[in-house]
Parts: C-alpha cells; sequence; structure tokens
C-alpha cells in the first residue's frame, strides 16, 4: 500500500508532467486584440407600431437610412491545438439615421472565429496572409426614437435584445505582431418599445381598469451591412 509521501511524489510528478506537456502547445496559442472603424452602408427598414386606445390602430412605415458611422474593438484567442479555431468577443458602436427614425446600438458579440494560413513562414507561421470569418450571437442595447405620427407623439426608449453578428475579412500581418485587416460585417437585431399611458393621465395605471391604459409597441427590425478597416495585434 503506497505510503502518505509516494502519494504526494506521484502527484507532484503528474502535475510536472501535465505542466511539461501542455507548456508546448500554450507557446503556439495567441491572443490578439483589435481596433477598427467604418461605415454602416445604406439600408432600408420597416418600423411597425401598435395602439390598443383609445381605437386600436396600426402603422408601418419605411425608414430608409444614410451611410453612419461605426467603430468598436474586439479580442480574441486562437487555440494552440487548433491554430485555425478561435473565439473572440467584440464590443461596438453604430447609429442609424432616417427622416422620421433615430437609432443608436451597442452590441456585445460573442464570436466563433475560422482562419486559413497563407504565407506561412518561420517568422509568421500562422500565414503572412490570412482569410478570416467569424459569427455568433450578440446582445444589444441602444436608444431608438420613431416617428409614428399620425397616431400618436414620437416614441422614443431604449432597448435590450439579441441579434446575430456575421464577418468575413482578410489579415495582412507586416510585422510579427501587428497587421492590418479590412472586414465585411453583417448583424440582425430588433429595436422595439414598449410604452403604456392610462386614461386619463397621470394616475398609476395599475389604479385603473385595464381597457383604459394606451399601449404603444413600435419595433423596427434592422439588417445592417458595414464594411471595416483596423489594426490586429498579436501575442503568442
Amino acid at each position: 500500500m503506497p505510503t502518505l509521501y509516494s502519494q504526494k511524489v506521484l502527484a507532484h510528478t503528474v502535475l510536472l508532467l501535465s505542466w511539461l506537456v501542455m507548456a508546448p502547445a500554450l507557446a503556439c496559442a495567441e491572443f490578439f486584440g483589435d481596433l477598427y472603424v467604418g461605415a454602416t452602408l445604406p439600408g432600408h427598414a420597416a418600423a411597425s407600431h401598435t395602439q390598443t386606445q383609445p381605437t386600436a390602430a396600426n402603422l408601418t412605415r419605411q425608414l430608409d437610412f444614410g451611410a453612419d458611422p461605426t467603430l468598436g474593438f474586439r479580442a480574441g484567442y486562437w487555440f494552440a491545438r487548433f491554430p485555425w479555431l478561435g473565439v473572440a468577443g467584440d464590443l461596438s458602436y453604430f447609429s442609424r439615421s432616417a427622416e422620421r427614425a433615430n437609432i443608436s446600438a451597442v452590441p456585445i458579440s460573442l464570436l466563433l472565429m475560422l482562419r486559413w494560413p497563407l504565407l506561412a513562414s518561420e517568422e509568421h507561421p500562422t500565414g503572412k496572409l490570412q482569410p478570416y470569418i467569424g459569427f455568433g450571437p450578440s446582445l444589444v442595447a441602444g436608444n431608438s426614437s420613431i416617428d409614428v405620427a399620425p397616431l400618436t407623439k414620437t416614441q422614443d426608449g431604449s432597448f435590450t435584445t439579441l441579434g446575430a453578428d456575421a464577418r468575413a475579412g482578410l489579415l495582412w500581418k507586416f510585422h510579427k505582431h501587428i497587421g492590418v485587416f479590412g472586414e465585411y460585417r453583417f448583424t440582425y437585431f430588433s429595436a422595439g418599445t414598449f410604452d403604456e399611458q392610462c386614461l386619463p393621465p397621470p394616475q398609476p395605471c395599475r389604479a385603473v381598469p385595464r381597457d383604459a391604459i394606451t399601449v404603444n409597441t413600435t419595433d423596427a427590425n434592422l439588417t445592417t451591412h458595414q464594411i471595416l478597416i483596423g489594426l490586429r495585434f498579436s501575442l503568442p
């Protein structure tokens, strides 16, 4: 039966061997950080509004957006055992402006990243030229102001919703740890507001019958297409 001392020696030996096995893999892992700016291309969206009082009504309005700026930051990690596979967290900001609407959004995205190493060398083992893609869910927080006249006043409010985020880009590393990239980005989310008003105001809504409450619901499903350029800093 092994003694307590031999058990400790065995445990420390296993830990040491595990560290020696993992150390080369960890040395090949790669952390990266991206800074980028760009433009959200012109596009269209349909805004819908529903009002329950004083008479039920619905309104759908076409929103025509122009080009708007965007900027963001991304931090990620390429796995050691699968250097073509990585994960990243992305934080960005952009706004959408139309004649009857203004929407600002801050998406926080979790991305699964894939890359292809091209022009690999001793200095750039993962490729001096790297096409890549990324996709995943996003949590989007923002503010919207949508004019739904003549039904009611302009609907202002904040929203938090889930959306989708997808990327495709090309990175060129002009230094071992620094590169430049161009990227196409697609996002989708819904910017909606919900408002309750009592008739007559300003008494609390809980104090009046439900049929005396005006409920205004405004929703706009936004699809954006963005062109981005940026700098990547990587540390093996």
